[in-house]
């Protein structure tokens, strides 16, 4: 017994340590799994984009500017969400680490920001899902309400706009998301306890 608990914490120290230094680049073990993350790049890639002079995000995210789908380490013990709270970037979109964190059925408070401010376009947030262990499961979430973060003097900081959403997928797996608002685009990997 003491083996096994030692071995998932070695585990889970080198997911971190992985994570911490390859951040993009976990992607899916297997080659059916490879093909979902490869038409979902090649989507991001056709997909509209919007004005290249936004301003750049400023939440310390791990990731790529590119469209490239990111992944976020899975969440070992139910924990690391929470004691590593890095956030992610794909291309124009980063979203909160806390998603790392789901559980099948449970909804939870999960950020999404795209690099545009949705309010002129009154753009939605789209995210559409799909396992990768079983892609005949799939998710479609949609949300119009975003807001600002507020500065210290009480005014809202319109360029960072943001979906504060409660976000969550039906069933336990490897999925993929695809997030829009208007011209912004990202590509995020999460494991579902």
């Amino acid at each position: 017994m003491a083996n096994r608990t030692a071995s998932r914490l070695l585990l889970g120290c080198l997911i971190a340590f992985l994570a911490t230094k390859l951040g993009a680049k976990l992607v899916g073990p297997t080659v059916a799994a490879q093909r979902f993350v490869e038409a979902a790049e090649q989507e991001g890639a056709r997909f509209p984009r919007g004005n290249p002079q936004a301003p750049p995000p400023t939440f310390g995210s791990m990731g790529p500017a590119e469209r490239k789908c990111v992944e976020f380490p899975p969440n070992v013990d139910g924990k690391w969400a929470f004691h590593h709270p890095v956030s992610r970037r794909s291309g124009e979109f980063e979203t909160g680490a806390l998603i790392s964190a789901l559980r099948a059925g449970q909804p939870r408070k999960v950020w999404w920001s795209p690099l545009h401010n949705p309010q002129p376009a009154k753009a939605a947030l789209i995210v559409r899902g799909t396992r990768l262990d079983q892609p005949e499961i799939t998710s479609r979430f949609v949300s119009s309400h975003y807001g600002w973060p507020v500065m210290k003097d009480g005014r809202a900081h319109r360029e960072y706009a943001f979906y504060p959403t409660r976000f969550g997928l039906p069933s336990a797996g490897r999925w993929l998301l695809i997030a829009t608002s208007a011209n912004d685009w990202g590509c995020f990997i999460v494991t579902v306890q």
